[in-house]
This record gives C-alpha cells, structure tokens and sequence, in this order.
C-alpha cells in the first residue's frame, strides 16, 4: 500500500468527509515533507513539487475543517518537536509574514477559509502580499530581498529558496462571492488546484478515534521519504514520449471550448502534472526518475481537475444571485436525495439550510420544476401541516 492508499484509511473512517478530499489532502503533505529537494526542470527553472490547493463543497455538512485538521494533524506529528516551524501563518501583516519567511521559508499555510485568505490579502497594508504570495509559488531557488515598513522604520528582511504548499477550504457560495475575472486572469487563482466532488458528504452519528497505530505508520514512512536522496528529477524516456502524446492530444481538445478565464487555469493543471508525478516517484523510493506508472496516475489526477476547474468556473463562478441562490437549492436536494434514496429531499431540511425566505425558495423550486429538474412530491403527515419533497428527474440524474 502506498502512503496515499494508508492515508484514506486513517482519515476516511474519522469524518463524514468525501473520500476525495483527504486523497488531496494527503498529496498535500507528500509534497510539504518532499519540498525543495526534489525538482524537474521546465520553463523558468528547477521547480519543486508546490500544491496550492482549495477544497470547495457546499456549506453544509461538507467536514472541511475535520478535514485539514486530520491533515495538519498528522504533519505536527511528523515535525515534532519544530510542529511550529513548518504551519505558516495566514494572518497579520505584510511585514510580520515577510520576517517569518526570512527566518523559516519552506512550509505550508493551511486554512479552512480560504475567503479569510483573501481577505487578508486584501487589507490596505497587505497590498504587496497577493504579489509576493505569486512569485514565491513561481521561483523556488532565488533569494529574495524585502524592505518593509514605513520610511524611517523600514527593515530589510532576506528570503531564501523559498518553498510554501497550500490547502484551503471554502464553500461555494463564498467563494463564488469573492471571485472575478481580475484575480483569475491575473494568475493568482490559476495557480489554485481547485478541487470540486460530486460524491456527498455521509452523516457519521458516532466518529470512531483517529486510529494512533496506523497514524505512527504514516508519520514512519513520511520518515523514510524524508531521507531518501532527492535531487534533479526527470522521465525515462518512455514515459517523456507518452507526456508528449498526451499533451499534444489533450491540449487542443480542452481548449476548444474553454472560456477566457478557464484557458490559464488549464494550462496550470497541465504544468502540475510534472508535480503529482514527482510525488508518486517519491513514494516508490526512486525519486530520480519518473516512470510510465507514475505518468499514468498523474495524467489522471490531471484530467479529474482539469474537469473540476471547468464545472467551477463554468457553473459556480459570477452567477447573478438568482441563479447562485438556485445553484445552493439543487445541490442540498443532490445531497439529501443521495442520503434519502428515492423518498427524496425533505422540503423542511432544504429550506431550513438554504437560509433564505421561503417565497424566495418557492419560487427557486417552481423554477426548477418548470425547467423538468426536479419533481415535487406532497408527503401526507399524521397531524401538522402537508409537507413536500424534492426529487431529481431523471433528466438530470442521466445528465
């Protein structure tokens, strides 16, 4: 069993969380221990294997703090007794992050509210951070210099081979708030694995303890890879031909029918190839050379995303609030029509965690009921008022 494989078990039984967000999580961690020893050499230079990720679910029952909680969990266990040292801070000032990273520049911020993350880089005395965050993420092996402060007050802090990983968490309905087209094609978010499931969430009444033997074995092999003598990486030749074919085939087919904010955020996933590939290398313990195997389970990875990103930005992105508040109703009838079978989504439960007025949600429900989305279902209760459910046509189950 590889780390990825062990890692599912451990954290899978701990949260109803889909299985899906702890498979990136555990990427998430590979890549933090492996860091700035391991490169492969592309355009602009060496680079390392650096994972900005977001987890986007919906607002409800989606585990998302369990999720990088089990995750950071885990890397304090490994880094004990520096756990400090490797959790980078996702808060404060400009000048407060830039005099961390001048003392300890590899690490990984972790947060699980990435509109949080924005928001701190939003703040008037922040405003280089965004610029900063981007070219760290770009350059792995330069030295920087920063001179921060006021005029008379001003330090100058230096940043060596830096080296910064990335999990954040977000709902979609925030994260739809805060996108635009200026911080996509500007390249920050692009940069963002952004990472969508389909899968529900499970409803865990009883969660049983995190599972101390199996978690000792995961910190005991993130040991071993810890050791392993990592360097320049590279394909053997088999597998650097079959990336070529594949890219050649794969490029013109995902590119024509992608929009203008969806183009850099392809051709990043495609860069990001190298990166899973260099992680599943690492794990096998022959960390020079990236074999056919290792190709085949990165592609794949490569694809599943690249089909996240174009159903995020596509569907989830600049919606008027209308069709934002519509989005949230069909996905909680998704989620309660996997849990309920075919009974369907209680009409109680959808409007209770919809949070809007109920002539509001109505109208959400007639809209999709005229659009043959949804069927409404009246339920006779023994007392009380009538109430309804909500089921998937089977237009859109097919679909």
């Amino acid at each position: 069993m590889t780390f990825i494989d062990r890692y599912l078990e451990y954290a899978t039984p701990q949260t109803g969380a889909p299985r899906q967000y702890h498979f990136y999580a555990a990427y998430a961690i590979l890549a933090t221990v492996i860091g700035r020893r391991a490169t492969y050499h592309g355009a602009g230079g060496a680079k390392g294997p650096k994972l900005w990720m977001v987890i986007l679910g919906p607002s409800y029952m989606a585990y998302k703090s369990t999720v990088t909680n089990i995750m950071s969990g885990v890397l304090r266990e490994f880094y004990e007794p520096q756990a400090k040292e490797f959790l980078l801070p996702s808060s404060g000032s400009f000048e407060s992050f830039v005099e961390v990273l001048s003392e300890r520049s590899q690490g990984i911020l972790i947060n699980d509210e990435f509109v949080s993350v924005l928001d701190w880089m939003d703040k008037k005395y922040n405003g280089e951070l965004t610029g900063l965050l981007t070219k760290l993420y770009d350059y792995g092996s330069h030295t920087f210099t920063r001179r921060v402060g006021t005029r008379k007050n001003a330090q100058t802090y230096t940043i060596t081979d830096p080296f910064i990983n990335a999990f954040y968490c977000s709902t979609f309905e925030w994260f739809n708030q805060k996108m635009n087209e200026g911080l996509i094609m500007g390249g920050f978010i692009p940069r963002h694995i952004l990472i969508h499931v389909d899968a529900p969430s499970t409803m865990v009444p009883i969660t049983p303890p995190a599972d101390l033997a199996l978690r000792d074995s995961l910190v005991s092999t993130l040991s071993e890879i810890n050791t392993l003598p990592l360097g320049p990486m590279d394909y053997t030749p088999q597998a650097k031909k079959a990336f070529i074919d594949w890219y050649k085939e794969l490029v013109p087919r995902i590119s024509k029918d992608a929009n203008s904010m969806l183009q850099p955020i392809l051709h990043r996933r495609m860069a990001d190839t190298h990166k899973f590939a260099m992680v599943h290398a690492a794990m096998r313990s022959s960390p020079l050379e990236m074999n056919m195997d290792d190709l085949d389970k990165a592609t794949r990875i490569t694809e599943d995303l690249i089909q996240m990103a174009a159903f995020i930005v596509g569907g989830k992105i600049n919606l008027n609030p209308f069709q934002a508040a519509r989005q949230k109703v069909l996905d909680l009838i998704t989620r309660y029509q996997h849990l309920n079978g075919v009974e369907g989504a209680p009409r109680h439960l959808i409007l209770k965690y919809a949070k809007m007025k109920a002539r509001d949600f109505d109208e959400i429900i007639q809209t999709l009921e005229q659009e043959g989305l949804i069927e409404i279902i009246p339920t006779k209760l023994t007392g009380g008022r009538p109430s309804s459910h909500y089921r998937l046509t089977e237009q859109l189950v097919e679909a």
